[in-house]
C-alpha cells in the first residue's frame, strides 16, 4: 500500500502546486516497477510527463501505452489538460 499512498500524495501534491509531488510520484514509479504493476506504472509516467509541461510527450511513453492498450493514458498524452488524477482505481 506504500506505492499506492505516495502516489496518492503526488498526485494531491500536483493538484496543490506544492514543489513535492514529483518526488512523492518518482518513489511511488519505483516502487511500482518493483512489484511489476503495469497500469499503475502507466499512470504515474503520464503524471510525471504532464509536470514536464511538454507539449509532445516521447515516442517511447506513447509506444508503451498503446502496447497495452491504455486508451485513458493516451488521451491525456495527446491532449494534456489539468486535473489528471489517475488514482481513480484506488
Amino acid at each position: 500500500m506504500t506505492a499506492h499512498m505516495l502516489a496518492l500524495e503526488g498526485e494531491v501534491s500536483l493538484v496543490n502546486g506544492e514543489g513535492v509531488a514529483r518526488d512523492h510520484l518518482r518513489r511511488a514509479r519505483a516502487l511500482y516497477a518493483q512489484q511489476k504493476w503495469h497500469y499503475y506504472l502507466a499512470m504515474i509516467d503520464v503524471s510525471l510527463w504532464l509536470l514536464t509541461g511538454h507539449r509532445d510527450p516521447p515516442k517511447a511513453l506513447l509506444d508503451r501505452r498503446r502496447c497495452r492498450s491504455y486508451a485513458e493514458e493516451l488521451g491525456h498524452l495527446a491532449n494534456p489538460r489539468g486535473g489528471y488524477l489517475p488514482l481513480h482505481g484506488l
